[in-house]
């Protein structure tokens, strides 16, 4: 009964003392904080969603690597040295490199586990997947971390980078030979050497016909630059249509780009050149056979094709063997051609008198060895035109019309005027 009655007695001496800790505690938190600051202890996040341990205390990662450029044909390996400097275990849960599209990394995708202060080993092969974007590129590996702490699983992770330069196999070392400063203008650049080539094996015998453009010149330049711009879209439309697949060397190419520009810029070149120099004999062997005379031409005809070939009226009077009328030659002898064309005389015939008068006089003032072909064949066509004359081949003679004789036959040269009044 007696502790029953000190029990409120002792609960009100319990509360005091209570109530004055409470205030001491509020008015020392007031006066001193910076004081109370410092008994908390400090916390620093790292890139997780629950660790409070800073990167630099957990791990350490160096990228060692022997590789100065990436190729198809030439792999490459990077290790990753991950060392544990912290007291507890931890295990890589995850890595994830990342590099440009036509990169593919090789490696293993198991979790590992690294004891307190020991050094991991990650090794990843790095290949290109054929078509590539030469230059330097960087390369990221994005490393989780994880480990139990107090029952908790604690995260974090790690981003290391490696620049490594990507190249064609043989496209820098071909480029740097020929003097090339980039695969966009390679195409026309072999298009100038192939024609060049051709053009020097179809002049050997001409030493002073040498090919226009020095290689290397603006002027070469100008023109390799401008031939390979069509090259550019024209090489994606090909390449889709022959080999069903788009290919185009202006964003991403690789050897195969190389070779399918190499060959094609050169066979597009010769064929260009072949076509433009048969053309240009075809023309020639037109010309030729449209200012060479021919059995079937009249006199008039006639004198304009000796204009074309630079001759005049007065022609070279030549004997045939076993032929005793004279001949015309109507072509020059200086290319020493085995036959030569040669005709008759021209017989003009006056069929008016006093009323063609200024006519007559045009036409006579054209019969002498000054006389120009095209002048007289003008003049006489006008004739004829208006009924005032006529011209036909001198008859009585084996030879009646235009005819190619051997050049062995001809014989007595001698000048004298083609066209005869009768």
């Amino acid at each position: 009964m007696k502790n029953y009655l000190n029990y409120p007695k002792r609960l009100n001496r319990s509360l005091i003392k209570l109530l004055i800790l409470t205030v001491v505690t509020v008015l020392a938190s007031i006066m001193y904080p910076a004081q109370n600051q410092l008994l908390k202890p400090p916390i620093v996040y790292a890139k997780s969603t629950n660790a409070t341990e800073t990167i630099e205390q957990v791990v350490d990662v160096n990228i060692k690597t022997t590789i100065s450029s990436l190729d198809e044909y030439h792999p490459g390996k990077i290790y990753l040295l991950i060392k544990n400097k912290f007291n507890k275990d931890i295990l890589i849960s995850q890595v994830c490199p990342i590099g440009p599209d036509f990169i593919d990394f090789v490696y293993s995708k198991d979790k590992i586990t690294i004891s307190p202060h020991q050094t991991q080993i990650l090794a990843i092969e790095i290949k290109t997947q054929g078509q590539v974007l030469p230059g330097k590129h960087l390369f990221l590996f994005n490393i989780f971390f994880q480990w139990k702490d107090l029952g908790k699983v604690k995260i974090i992770n790690l981003v290391s980078f490696k620049e490594i330069n990507v190249g064609v196999i043989g496209e820098s070392e071909i480029l740097k030979l020929l003097g090339v400063p980039s695969l966009l203008v390679l195409p026309g650049f072999l298009m100038l050497v192939t024609v060049k080539i051709f053009w020097e094996l179809n002049n050997t015998k001409d030493k002073n016909n040498t090919f226009p453009l020095k290689t290397i010149s603006p002027e070469f330049w100008f023109i390799a630059i401008t031939l390979s711009i069509p090259m550019i879209f024209l090489y994606p439309i090909i390449t889709e249509r022959v080999l069903k697949i788009r290919r185009s060397y202006l964003e991403t190419y690789g050897p195969t780009d190389v070779l399918l520009v190499w060959v094609s810029s050169i066979l597009l070149a010769a064929a260009l050149y072949l076509i433009s120099i048969g053309s240009i004999n075809l023309y020639k062997i037109w010309r030729i056979k449209q200012d060479a005379p021919s059995p079937e031409d009249d006199p008039v005809t006639i004198l304009y094709k000796l204009d074309k070939q630079g001759l005049g009226v007065a022609l070279e009077c030549v004997n045939l063997k076993g032929i005793e009328q004279p001949v015309f030659l109507l072509e020059s002898t200086k290319d020493d051609k085995e036959k030569l064309w040669v005709a008759p005389p021209i017989i003009l015939e006056w069929l008016k008198g006093s009323e063609c008068k200024t006519l007559r006089e045009d036409v006579s003032n054209q019969l002498t060895l000054q006389g120009k072909a095209k002048t007289l064949a003008n003049l006489l066509k006008k004739g004829e035109k208006i009924k005032a004359l006529r011209v036909d081949w001198q008859t009585g003679s084996n030879i009646l019309k235009p005819k190619q004789v051997k050049s062995i036959d001809i014989t007595n040269y001698s000048k004298d005027i083609f066209v005869k009044e009768k």
